[in-house]
């Protein structure tokens, strides 16, 4: 039976392949969806850049050389080099021709990969063993606290006594904090927007909810929470763009005890909405 990978939070391990030969592409996609990774492809520099700017991945795996008739060509590095600097914890595994190994030996210690693997015939069991090995090692001090990015500009206790006091969980403040801890997993990094202070409360007394740009779902989402059963479909804030469109049904779903969260994902905003106050997890 073959390995599968665990789960990062309620979503699926992402990994992103960056691979100019389609064929290599392809075999290295779907030997990564049998493991259960949730997989990104792209060709070139240019498209590897665009899906990094959209969301995070948990492992990258890029060809050195993306321009096969250039044997000068390593734009591989760069877009390690760009991966790096984005400072998200994501494990790189370089890919090198036949006749590159040491040069890629050479860029993979600058860049921090993770893993240098030789294309070859005989590659397949290596990939396999290398994304497990990969997959189940996780970054230090990757996931902190929820609790900054949930209550904005607020303070944090008092937050956290007043969003008690809105949904009256079982076992109080910390249930609610374990629960946002959980979703974070899956939505991590994560950014609000300056007009938006975390999660507040809605028109339904029963519910909070805000709007955040999750680069651990690549999109932009609605994290509601509620004491009750979750509406349907979730309120939308005023401070929020005329133009987002939630998708139902929502993404995902968790509980803890009395307490009931989805992330809703959104049509209609792009990540430049985001941009003026991006705020990490912290």
């Amino acid at each position: 039976m073959t390995a599968v990978v665990p789960k990062s939070g309620l979503r699926k391990k992402s990994i992103l392949i960056v691979e100019d030969n389609y064929n290599v592409q392809t075999l290295l996609a779907e030997l990564a969806r049998t493991l259960g990774f949730d997989v990104t492809t792209a060709a070139s520099r240019r498209e590897a850049t665009r899906v990094i700017d959209l969301q995070a991945f948990d492992i990258a795996i890029v060809d050195m050389r993306l321009v096969e008739s250039d044997t000068r060509n390593r734009d591989g590095i760069a877009i390690l080099k760009y991966l790096r600097d984005k400072n998200e914890g994501t494990k790189s595994i370089f890919l090198t021709g036949y006749g590159e190994f040491s040069d890629a030996i050479e860029a993979a210690y600058e860049v921090k990969a993770f893993y240098v693997m030789e294309k070859g015939p005989q590659m397949e069991e290596k990939y396999r063993s290398t994304l497990l090995k990969a997959a189940n090692t996780e970054p230090q001090d990757k996931y902190k606290s929820s609790v900054s990015i949930w209550s904005g500009t607020d303070d944090p206790v008092q937050w956290g006594t007043r969003m008690s006091a809105v949904l009256k969980p079982s076992g109080g403040i910390q249930v609610l904090n374990d629960l946002l801890d959980e979703l974070a997993k899956t939505l991590h990094p994560l950014f609000r927007r300056a007009t938006d202070n975390g999660l507040q409360k809605t028109d339904d007394a029963s519910l909070i909810a805000g709007l955040y740009w999750s680069r651990g779902v690549g999109g932009p989402v609605i994290v509601a929470i509620s004491r009750e059963q979750l509406p349907s479909p979730i309120p939308i804030s005023n401070q929020w763009p005329k133009e987002l469109r939630p998708i139902d049904p929502p993404l995902y779903e968790a509980s803890k005890k009395n307490l009931s969260a989805a992330i809703i994902k959104c049509d209609g905003v792009d990540n430049t909405e985001f941009d003026v106050a991006c705020t990490y997890l912290e």
